[in-house]
């Protein structure tokens, strides 16, 4: 088995960028877009650099090679997160000038005859991505099949792989949610996005409030529900207006509501309201559920774990007689001066 870089990094600076910075392609391009290569394809030159200096191209899989493999990957791991990042912060003007050049529509059109396949630019744009996910399954592949004594190293990269992941994942998104103040590391990774109706509600009287059409964010670590909007700018992506979220620690959940079989309930323990949620789709639904109730099995072993770390209750009738033992036990020890 070998590893090699994906011609198609390449074939995008070929294809593309190169065409897109010659003089020979100007007059297919508008006016006002020329001379910002880097604003339509990112660093997508340093991503495909450093992916040359990780020496993957055609390394064997010998007994040596998964621990040398994985040490390069984890030694490289804040340069690589620096580097995609910087290419997904660009993302979403990448998008506004790919649609520009869509909508003329000659320059693409010219570079996808002479590529001589059937992907386009936006399609190219998403391999950086799937460089990583790769490198994340053949890290994954080997620490099944290697020697036990290399297993602790190959782990480190399989770990350190998905935490590039996460941080990417929590970046793109956090760069299209607006106004929400708090750490978006907290709910790890994206797992589901979909739209629907929540009706908000009180559990004594189930009177219904409000009702809602909100974008459904369900994360590894918790839920959010935003209202999407359009930009002013109709060139612009819509993006997504944080309304309310939960994460797992405070999370309550049942599978079936109490106002419709079809819906389920969601809320905030802290909060004296609930969210009655309907998603349309029986498949997404089914998703859904079952990673909440994956999430509340979740929350239930936080609590325990933290229950462990405090130790049993102590009665209260105990209490004063640790209290007052622990005064007369302050007497016999002196104090010193700091």
């Amino acid at each position: 088995m070998n590893l090699r870089i994906s011609t198609h990094l390449e074939s995008i600076v070929t294809f593309y960028v190169e065409p897109f910075e010659s003089r020979e392609f100007a007059n297919l391009i508008p006016n006002f877009l020329q001379s910002h290569s880097e604003r339509v394809f990112g660093n997508i030159r340093e991503i495909i650099t450093l992916h040359r200096e990780l020496a993957f191209t055609a390394v064997p899989i010998n007994e040596d090679s998964p621990t040398e493999l994985a040490e390069k990957l984890i030694h490289v791991k804040p340069r690589l997160l620096r580097t995609y990042l910087k290419y997904f912060q660009n993302a979403g003007t990448s998008a506004t000038y790919y649609r520009l050049l869509q909508r003329d529509g000659r320059f693409l059109k010219s570079c996808q005859s002479n590529a001589s396949h059937g992907l386009s630019l936006d399609s190219f744009l998403l391999k950086p991505i799937q460089r990583l996910t790769k490198y994340q399954l053949l890290l994954e592949e080997l620490l099944k099949n290697c020697e036990e004594t290399q297993k602790s190293v190959v782990r480190a990269a399989v770990v350190a792989t998905r935490d590039i992941l996460t941080e990417i994942n929590v970046s793109m998104h956090s760069l299209r949610i607006r106004g929400f103040d708090g750490n978006l590391l907290e709910f790890k990774r994206l797992c589901l996005q979909t739209e629907c109706v929540v009706r908000v509600f009180s559990p004594k009287s189930l009177r219904i409030s409000k009702v809602h059409k909100r974008m459904l964010l369900l994360f590894e670590r918790g839920i959010m529900f935003c209202k999407e909007k359009q930009n002013k700018n109709n060139l612009l992506e819509p993006f997504l207006e944080h309304r309310n979220h939960t994460l797992v620690t405070y999370m309550g959940f049942e599978e079936c509501s109490v106002l419709a079989a079809e819906y389920f309930d969601i809320w905030d323990v802290r909060q004296r309201t609930r969210y009655s949620v309907h998603v349309e789709d029986d498949s997404i639904r089914c998703k859904v559920i079952q990673k909440l109730s994956e999430l509340t099995v979740l929350r239930k072993g936080d609590f325990a774990r933290r229950d462990a770390s405090v130790g049993p209750p102590v009665p209260r009738a105990v209490r004063p007689k640790m209290k007052r033992a622990c005064s007369e036990a302050a007497l016999h020890f002196p104090t010193f001066a700091v």
